[in-house]
């Protein structure tokens, strides 16, 4: 026995060489599912390949993935008694029309592509197309959310999901109820990003420098802000938490590194905030198991790192670092976290990290001053684990390049990691060190789907001073992929694209300007 199929099948059998001149095909393999039970023969065959494809000739004719509604196989015993004026329907609700149907039942189906994962009368959809979040809450409560970017039923879809807000938690970005990793998160507070939490109960005090009105035995409200931020530090307890809300103006009063465990957030209210140092130490100095979350401020260094931490806890997001000298951000035994900054270094390193340190780096730019002639690259790992995305490190110096990790284990997703000067610009043993989805200029890495090609000075507007992509990146656009737990936004605050694993631009930035 052979079956016959409509020539509307042809553009498909064009893939296993057969001709599509003719009106209609035969299969002329006994063997072919089609010429047997259908799908009940691939489960028998091998559950693995439990899908009839009227387009597959290998694995006699099985496959494990969807199934086209144009090769789908239905067997002559569920059209027999239709015509083609009439319908009738099966026992799970699906209407059949003598027409090959891309699926059976209703709901999640294994028959349906990962954009339309749900069957609707014989037909793939999506969650949006399907009922939205109603036909999502009917599945379950597991999942009751739509994601028309995804056409997947989720537990959350944004920030302001009803279902969070009740659980006093926040959506991530891998679409679950957890804790928040951004201020914005916290409106009402701030995020502390080691824990998860909203501060909700934390002291706040509002500081103002160029006011004429602030006093530093002031409440420390907005309407009646102190002076300095020492002052602001000093009404945080020893064991407490406190956010500081930083108004225009310059700052060089800060330190943390007394062993007094705080937990301290520094919120600028301004785009043109600053923190100098003074002629001897960091701009900021983080120690003995205290904790520092800036947001949104810049950090000037003078003689030494911009930023110290020892012993501590130290977290940046939307901040710039530079003139540190010679490191940007110098780490030992430090937790560190840096999503959506640009750190500079001023002739060694934008970021130096050593002694059982931490790093997470997301949506950031990093280079160093590119005409230092130290041997040093901009990125030195040093017995410190780490996870890198969506990120741009730059190096400088020939002996130095982009990267380099000793003693250092950890992955880097979705990044850029070049230097103009070195040829081979990233120095991490290969089995300690995983890279997907890169642009790199070493071909010493390991890992998946990166792109092996020389630094480029014309994707960015203007490199090393702007390390966002310009027009001359396009060739980059597709190396890039975006999946769950990645940023939510890059380092202008732009969202990636979705669903999970869509391509995308590397780096920290999502795309030309």
């Amino acid at each position: 026995m052979s079956v016959t199929v409509p020539g509307v099948l042809s553009r498909w059998f064009l893939l296993v060489g057969i001709p599509s001149a003719v009106a209609c095909v035969t299969i002329d393999d006994p063997e072919h599912c089609a010429n047997r039970d259908g799908d009940a023969t691939c489960r028998m065959l091998n559950y693995d390949r439990a899908v009839c494809s009227l387009c597959r000739r290998t694995f006699s004719g099985c496959q494990d993935e969807p199934v086209e509604a144009a090769c789908r196989f239905t067997p002559a015993s569920e059209t027999s008694s239709s015509t083609s004026s009439s319908t009738s329907s099966d026992d799970s609700g699906s209407t059949n029309t003598g027409v090959p149907m891309e699926c059976d039942g209703a709901g999640a189906s294994a028959m349906c592509p990962d954009d339309r994962p749900y069957c609707m009368s014989g037909e793939c959809a999506g969650c949006e197309s399907a009922g939205g979040d109603g036909f999502c809450a009917s599945l379950g409560v597991e999942t009751p959310q739509c994601s028309p970017a995804w056409g997947r039923c989720v537990e959350c879809v944004d920030d302001a999901s009803p279902v969070c807000v009740a659980a006093e938690s926040v959506c991530t970005t891998s679409f679950t109820c957890g804790g928040c990793t951004r201020q914005a998160q916290c409106p009402l507070s701030a995020c502390n990003v080691f824990t998860g939490e909203c501060m909700a109960s934390a002291v706040q005090v509002w500081v103002s420098s160029g006011d004429a009105s602030c006093n530093d035995s002031n409440a420390g409200t907005d309407g009646a802000p102190v002076c300095t931020v020492a002052e602001a530090l000093e009404r945080v307890d020893t064991g407490g938490s406190g956010v500081i809300h930083l108004a225009n103006g310059n700052y060089d009063d800060w330190d943390l590194a007394a062993c007094s465990e705080r937990t301290i957030v520094v919120r600028g209210e301004s785009q043109t905030l600053t923190i100098l140092a003074n002629s001897t130490a960091a701009g900021a100095n983080v120690g003995c198991n205290n904790t520092a979350i800036f947001a949104n401020v810049r950090i000037r260094g003078n003689t030494t790192s911009a930023l110290d931490c020892t012993g501590g806890k130290l977290a940046l997001e939307s901040v710039f670092v530079d003139e540190g000298d010679p490191v940007g951000i110098a780490a030992d035994d430090c937790d560190l976290v840096i999503d959506r900054s640009r750190v500079l270094g001023a002739s060694t390193s934008a970021v130096r990290a050593v002694g059982a340190s931490s790093l997470q780096l997301r949506a950031s730019l990093l280079t160093i001053d590119l005409t230092s002639d130290t041997a040093a690259a901009s990125v030195q790992l040093t017995n410190t684990s780490f996870d890198i995305r969506f990120s741009t490190i730059v190096g400088g110096a020939p002996a130095g390049g982009a990267l380099t990790c000793v003693d250092s284990t950890g992955t880097v997703h979705s990044a850029i990691l070049a230097s103009p000067l070195a040829t081979e610009s990233i120095d991490c043993p290969a089995l300690d060190v995983t890279f997907d989805h890169c642009v790199v200029d070493d071909s010493r890495v390991l890992g998946e789907d990166n792109l092996m090609t020389a630094y480029d000075p014309a994707w960015f507007l203007d490199s090393p001073a702007d390390l966002r992509l310009g027009p001359g990146a396009s060739e980059l656009g597709a190396v890039g992929r975006w999946d769950l737990g990645d940023p939510a936004f890059d380092y202008d605050g732009d969202p990636w694209p979705l669903p999970p694993a869509s391509p995308s631009y590397p780096g920290g930035d999502q795309g030309p300007e």
